[in-house]
């Protein structure tokens, strides 16, 4: 491991990925190797994965790669998150690249005016669909209408940015973390399903201060081996809950504010969705174990948190306000 320490660590999770690697490192050469280190986390491929990066890693100064056994998604962030040595981290999934001279600048930013959280734009594709509309454009939730430094904690961001902030409450990419505020924070579960958005948001309420820059830094491939694009089984459906119900009992154990921005409640109602999903499957005994945990939790933050009126609301007239979600 090469631990000279840097403004920013990209942490990039890889298993069998040999037909992405080429793309995604060819994307890393632009990089200042004074200020970007590279983390590859191998999580026990078996196809030329490890042969490929360690070709990559031995000539590149600020680029390690760590071995690890097959645990998942969940456990090689993990991994890299305990291997960091960094001011900031960023993930970077293997099959995605980033915009080198982008992120350079980035970095000059994040020595200059060192947020907690930077957020800037993602260009998206959609690699199995061959239409021009799916081909390189601006993914709307990187897309902001304000732009610049905000001294605030995350609840009166949202209050005072609205939709600007919803990518601070969802998957892991498209930003810059400070590793300092993350601290012993890591992932739950295992396969990363639904466990970014856990992640972020958890990491957004740490927050103090926030950056947002319309600057294109990442591009994000989406095809059908991308974990987005992947069909939920059962088995699937009951890690996310699992997720979901992990989440929230770390939000009523150790929130340390008492404000609670709307997209939390806003992910309740994503766990209540999985919760009836599992109902339809007839895997009542999850539903059972769930539905109780789920009902402590909406009990507590209704009675021991400040809640916008609108996530009141919602809380309050639960069973009406999912099947208005279920039927949009």
């Amino acid at each position: 491991m090469k631990t000279d320490r840097r403004t920013l660590t990209i942490v990039i999770p890889c298993y069998n990925a040999e037909k992405y690697i080429m793309r995604c490192t060819s994307s890393l050469e632009g990089l200042e190797s004074r200020k970007v280190s590279i983390l590859f986390v191998n999580d026990g491929s078996t196809d030329s994965t490890i042969e490929l990066l360690e070709n990559w890693v031995s000539i590149h100064a600020n680029a390690s790669l760590i071995n690890k056994e097959n645990g998942g998604y969940c456990s090689a962030i993990n991994t890299g998150l305990d291997n960091c040595n960094s001011d900031y981290v960023m993930f970077l999934g293997v099959d995605d690249e980033v915009i080198s001279n982008n992120i350079n600048e980035v970095c000059c930013l994040l020595q200059k005016n060192k947020p907690d959280i930077f957020a800037f734009s993602t260009i998206k594709y959609n690699d199995d669909n061959s239409e021009v509309d799916y081909k390189g454009k601006v993914d709307p939730l990187t897309k902001y209408d304000k732009q610049g430094c905000f001294e605030m904690d995350v609840y009166s961001l949202y209050n005072h940015l609205g939709s600007d902030t919803r990518i601070l409450f969802t998957r892991d990419t498209s930003r810059c973390f400070k590793t300092s505020l993350i601290d012993s924070l890591r992932y739950f579960g295992k396969t990363g399903i639904s466990s970014d958005g856990c992640f972020s948001s958890l990491v957004a309420c740490r927050a103090k201060s926030f950056e947002f820059l319309n600057l294109n830094c990442y591009l994000w491939h989406l095809h059908g081996d991308s974990i987005s694009g992947q069909y939920k089984t059962i088995d699937k459906m009951k890690e996310e809950v699992g997720v979901w119900d992990a989440y929230f009992t770390y939000i009523q154990d150790t929130f340390s504010i008492v404000r609670v921005p709307e997209p939390v409640i806003d992910h309740y109602f994503e766990y209540k969705k999985v919760i009836r999903a599992l109902r339809t499957q007839k895997e009542f005994d999850a539903v059972r174990e769930y539905e109780k945990k789920s009902k402590l939790f909406s009990n507590w933050i209704l009675k021991s948190t400040d809640l916008s009126l609108k996530s009141r609301i919602k809380l309050m007239i639960e069973p009406l306000y999912l099947s208005y979600l279920e039927k949009r």
